[in-house]
């Protein structure tokens, strides 16, 4: 309940000299001359002013101890019908010769309960709607107005009475409603629109244009003036100091334009990153900095060319911005002795609107922008692949909701420091943003962190399901047929309502199937994601357009090109198309410089428009693992003067080259099969992801890239792509080495020359080709041919050499003990001397590939990866805090080394080594604990994907509660893992804030503890847990065919991860 008015509460104050105080009078002068005029004016009609200014005489004393301002303004008292222009805060009068003939001195005791207006606004500290001569006292007045009591006149004979006169306006606080008021009197943050009058006066405009307050008058904005602005913000002041009697409680020039509970916020951020945590409070509480780290200097600048023709849509935006206490302004004169002006503009929308833009990079040389840091301005987004993912993850029919965040950055305030880095002019004003504009390089990523705060709150504490955010946009996705989806949303919406996040409440989407987010439209009844239609027309538009032109500007082909790159996200091929249009753009700077379209040009376009007007951009979601050219049976190879082939499965092509292509490079006769066998098999492969294994590497690198320079290589590449496009295929190469698995279709790859090809060199090329060799390589590759020679005895040496003598001479070398390095180097010396020939070489074929990978498996390596024993481990866990700061990394840490540790893993089975391996991880849903009579017993995890897995069935590791030692407890530490970091999907190790524990961020905290503990950190890896398992089971007396199953083995390699002398030392 607000206090009762009547007396007024004391609180003791502390004695203070008497100082000056900064603020500037000339308004309050000002608007003293105005408020002197209103009377007479009230019975003659406006006079047209003739420019004659009147200046105020002004000095002005602060005695806190008395709490009272002391001010004396010398004014002419005579002046009559006086015109103010309350922005300039100058007083004009209709005639010259009508100035004051005599002049008095007028004394003004204000009450500092009501506050005084900072010189960054045109608000006046007097009430508007009260007519004062001589001496008043504001306090009387407030009494008055807040009554709501018939006007008051006070006469008296003396000259110097007090004479108090209410206007024929609304009393000031009637239009406030009572939960305003308790709003005010609790200190909550107060919208200015919120006290705004249900009218519309003039002459006064916010911005001193007589349109404007016509085009306001049609808005749901009210007021629309100075006056009736200042009489709003006098209502808030008066309110608040009236209930609360105290002194300087509520000054709005110190309040942080934000709607954002700051201690809301914190409390819910209990157990979050500190430092982030941290930074976001301070950010709410006093403002968010721009990380400005150049040297600003002043300077002003036109605005563009889209606001300037549009400046009705910019007033509408600066009188919202203004009556939102988010920008400062107008003011005459800089309002900073250094003051940075950019420019704005205006971008178009969707709707027909338009998004004020404040161009903080302009001029490119010496921009705001460009003193920000990239480390301040770099973030990286959820992707709609991220999104296809997590629908998948719930399944066909799952329910997808989503919301906004409305005026998402200018709900960020900006710290005071900054102010004068982000100023502006409009009509002849300057003005200065307070929170964060739609054009700081720094927004992005300072509205992520609280977008990612806001998304560790939903899924740590109130346990939300699948979620997804880009900036303002939130997705949530649940299971089909179930209210959770549902109970996510309103969950989140109701989290916002109380930290003060306002909801855009049009653009909320409740549970459905189909929805469009991120500019995507994701169906997950047929699981499949698309362009929604408009951007589809809009495409098609686009480009029948340009097929009809010859030119076109450059901003006008940036246009189109981020259209279609927009478009690839969901024709993930269609990037090859994207080439050509690009390269137009090269070298060109001036947006409005012409370009002309080129023939190549028009035939990207043209494959867009055919697979918009035929395929209509949809994308079925694609399997998530890759398929290789092996699991597919698909085989393509190309040789020389020979031919090409291809085969899959039970099907095949080959031919002999034709004449017109034998001069090609082999690059291209690589490319060749591979489109030939997508173009004929495609159908059977699509919605797949191929991985196609190539020995060449600058095929693997243009299949990857999908550009190139060779013009007939780009045409092969743009067929792939248009194949690839109509049966949805996600393509990419891997280099494999020469001949291995997966090539050599066509017998030889070399025979383009005889060998008599080296006797046509002349003798400055064999210079030229000898010199490529060291004299200690000759001399290696000489004793490799001896030892041939010793190999083969009596038979007869020819090249090429036989594939079998090349393999027993493989045997030979093994098992005389040389090391599979050395082995491998005498190969290469055979290897060179048949490529020199320019004959087959027979070291490339995939039998002698495997015959050196078996010497490889077949000697013991000396592995210097020592094991973490028990005893290291308990180090590990007691020296934890010591290490890491953060609690929730030491529990995040504690659990990942026990659970290593006790279920034999390996570190890539727990946590994320790529993006590809998100769902090869130990995941959420796959850990179920048993419990008997209440006490937890143990844990059950069922691991799905793992090494030399050939059944393809998961494994179920089961890991008892240790109650003797509960500081190393896999299960205990688990169950409190788990409880407090309270995801329900995706990988079961993830950060507080939903991001994928990566296996980097395990081992170099691994090193750290190592360090600390006294160890060498090069002599334990990830895999130091494995190795420490098996020597610690080993030393229970646990036979090896039982660790063997424990740890998932298929074969002897056990035994070397087995080090009892670890333990014994």
């Amino acid at each position: 309940m607000p206090p009762k008015r009547g007396k007024s509460r004391q609180s003791d104050q502390p004695t203070h000299k008497k100082q000056k105080t900064n603020i500037d009078y000339t308004k309050l002068a000002a608007e003293i001359l105005r408020l002197q005029s209103d009377k007479t004016n009230a019975s003659n009609q406006p006079t047209t002013s003739s420019g004659v200014n009147i200046e105020a005489d002004i000095h002005v004393d602060t005695d806190v101890s008395q709490n009272q301002l002391h001010g004396t303004i010398q004014i002419p008292t005579s002046t009559q019908n006086v015109n103010i222009d309350p922005v300039s805060c100058t007083v004009s009068a209709p005639n010259p010769t009508s100035a004051a003939s005599e002049e008095s001195t007028t004394q003004i005791h204000v009450n500092p309960t009501c506050t005084v207006a900072p010189d960054d606004t045109t608000t006046s500290v007097l009430n508007p709607t009260c007519s004062t001569s001589k001496e008043f006292d504001i306090q009387t007045v407030v009494e008055t107005l807040f009554s709501g009591e018939p006007p008051v006149n006070t006469h008296n004979s003396s000259e110097n009475s007090l004479k108090i006169q209410v206007s024929d306006g609304i009393p000031l606080g009637a239009t406030v409603s009572q939960k305003i008021k308790e709003k005010i009197w609790s200190d909550e943050f107060i919208d200015m629109n919120s006290l705004t009058s249900s009218y519309v006066e003039d002459p006064f405009s916010l911005f001193v244009k007589d349109k404007l307050a016509t085009n306001l008058a049609h808005t749901s904005m009210s007021a629309t003036t100075v006056k009736a602005h200042t009489q709003d913000f006098n209502a808030l002041n008066i309110n608040h100091s009236k209930m609360h009697n105290r002194t300087n409680r509520c000054q709005i020039r110190n309040k942080i334009p934000t709607p954002v509970n700051a201690e809301l916020l914190g409390q819910e951020l209990q157990g979050y990153d500190m430092d982030l945590r941290n930074m976001l409070i301070h950010g709410f509480t006093f403002g968010f900095s721009l990380n400005f780290k150049g040297t600003p200097s002043n300077k002003t600048c036109k605005n563009h060319k889209s606001a300037t023709e549009n400046p009705d849509a910019v007033y509408l935006k600066l009188a919202k911005e203004s009556l939102s206490g988010r920008i400062a302004g107008p003011f005459k004169e800089p309002p900073f002795s250094l003051f940075v002006c950019s420019p704005l503009g205006l971008v178009p929308k969707s709707d027909g609107k338009f998004r004020l833009i404040h161009d903080l990079s302009f001029p490119k040389d010496d921009s705001i922008n460009l003193g920000i840091p990239m480390e301040y301005s770099a973030v990286s987004y959820d992707s709609i692949d991220n999104v296809v993912q997590l629908v998948k993850s719930y399944g066909q029919s799952c329910q997808m909701a989503k919301t906004d965040v409305e005026n998402a950055f200018r709900i960020i305030p900006i710290q005071k420091s900054d102010y004068n880095l982000l100023g502006f002019n409009w009509n002849g004003f300057f003005y200065y943003d307070k929170c964060l504009p739609m054009g700081a390089s720094s927004a992005p990523k300072t509205f992520e962190t609280l977008s990612v705060a806001l998304q560790w709150i939903m899924q740590s504490k109130y346990q939300s399901g699948g979620m997804s955010h880009i900036l303002d946009d939130f997705l949530f996705v649940g299971p089909p047929q179930s209210q959770k989806c549902n109970q996510d949303l309103q969950t989140f919406i109701q989290l916002c309502n109380r930290l003060g996040i306002p909801i855009k409440k049009e653009k909320t989407v409740l549970p459905t199937t189909v929805i469009t987010i991120y500019g995507i439209e994701v169906d997950s009844n047929i699981m499949e994601c698309r362009l929604p239609q408009e951007k589809i027309v809009k495409i098609q538009a686009k480009l029948h357009e340009f097929s009809r032109r010859k030119k076109v500007t450059l901003r006008q082909l940036q246009s189109l090109i981020g259209l279609l790159n927009f478009a690839c996200t969901v024709v993930c091929p269609g990037r090859a198309f994207l080439r050509r249009l690009i390269d137009l753009t090269i070298g060109v700077s001036h947006p409005c410089h012409y370009i002309r379209l080129t023939r190549e040009s028009k035939a990207d376009i043209g494959i867009w428009k055919s697979f918009i007007d035929h395929f209509n951009g949809k994308s079925v979601f694609y399997a998530d693992k890759w398929l290789s050219s092996d699991s597919l049976s698909l085989y393509t190879d190309a040789a020389g003067s020979l031919g090409f082939a291809g085969v899959m499965g039970y099907k095949w092509f080959a031919m002999a080259w034709p004449k017109h292509l034998e001069h090609h490079q082999i690059a291209t006769k690589e490319m060749f099969p591979i489109v030939l066998a997508l173009e004929l098999w495609g159908e059977h492969i699509q919605n797949t992801k191929v991985l196609f294994l190539s020995d060449n590497m600058a095929v693997v690198q243009i299949i990857n890239k999908q550009t190139c320079k060779d013009i007939i290589l780009m045409k092969l590449v743009r067929r792939l792509v248009a194949v690839a496009l109509k049966y949805n295929i996600l393509f990419k190469a891997k280099h494999i080495p020469e001949s291995t698995e997966g090539s050599t279709m066509v017998g030889t790859k070399s025979n383009t020359c005889s060998p008599t090809f080296v006797g046509d060199l002349t003798d400055e090329a064999k210079h030229l080709i000898n010199s490529a060799l060291t004299p200690s390589t000759k001399a290696s590759y000489q004793k490799t041919w001896q030892k041939l020679i010793e190999f083969l005895g009596h038979q007869q040496i020819s090249l090429p050499l036989q594939l079998a003598q090349v393999a027993n001479f493989i045997g030979n070398l093994f098992t005389k003990g040389l090391k599979p390095a050395t082995i491998a180097s005498h190969i290469s010396a055979l290897s060179y001397v048949h490529k020199m020939l320019n004959i087959q070489d027979p070291t490339a074929l995939f039998i002698i590939r495997k015959a050196l990978k078996g010497c490889e498996n077949l000697t013991p390596s000396a592995d210097a990866r020592l094991p973490i024993t028990k005893a290291i481990l308990d180090k590990m866990i007691i020296n934890l805090p010591s290490v890491v700061r953060l609690h929730v990394h030491q529990l995040l840490l504690k659990t990942i080394f026990l659970v290593a540790f006790n279920g034999f893993f390996r570190l890539g089975e727990l946590v994320v080594r790529s993006k590809q391996s998100i769902g090869r991880v130990l995941q959420r849903q796959d850990i179920l604990f048993t419990w008997e009579k209440g006490i937890l017993k143990g844990v059950e995890l069922t691991l799905r994907f793992f090494k030399n897995n050939k059944t393809n069935k998961p494994v179920t590791i089961f890991l008892s509660a240790l109650p003797s030692s509960p500081r190393i407890c896999p299960v205990n530490t688990l169950y409190a893992f788990v409880n407090t970091f309270k995801h329900n999907t995706g990988p079961l190790f993830q950060h507080t804030n939903g991001q994928y524990v990566s296996a980097h961020f395990v081992t170099e905290q691994m090193k750290k503890l190592i360090t600390f503990i006294g160890l060498n950190p090069t002599q334990y890896k990830g895999h130091s847990f494995r190795i420490g398992a098996a020597t610690n089971a080993a030393s229970l007396g646990y036979s090896e065919q039982l660790i063997q199953k424990l740890g998932r083995w298929n074969s002897n390699a056990l035994q070397r991860y087995i080090r009892i002398e670890s333990i014994r030392m």
